[in-house]
């Protein structure tokens, strides 16, 4: 096929439809037990963590030492806690690197 055939071709135009756009919708797909159990791990983490940091700012080495922790083991954790807005961070005053923590506290 040559160029002038390829201009001589029937072309079929592009269809009217416009497909939507897809929303997906994620659902929690877990078994109820595993829900529950995760809900209760993640409770017992932060009444732990609270205990160790009580009402202060405290250095993120601090919080890994009192919970018997090997160092950056829970700096995770506290990032997560902190995009949920459970805690603070801060940079640290008392240390050259590093953050302080400290729980939020909740207006009733």
């Amino acid at each position: 096929m040559n160029f002038v055939q390829m201009l001589f071709m029937d072309v079929k135009p592009f269809s009217d439809h416009v497909p939507s756009e897809r929303t997906v919708v994620r659902k929690n797909k877990l078994p109820v037990v595993v829900q529950k159990a995760n809900q209760a791990a993640h409770e017992k983490a932060l009444a732990k963590f609270k205990a160790v940091m009580k009402d202060e700012w405290v250095h993120t080495i601090e919080i890994e030492n009192r919970l018997g922790y090997v160092r950056s083991s829970c700096l995770s954790t506290l990032a997560v806690w902190e995009r949920k807005k459970l805690i603070v961070r801060r940079n640290s005053k008392t240390h050259p690197t590093g953050y302080e923590w400290k729980f939020v506290e909740k207006i009733k």
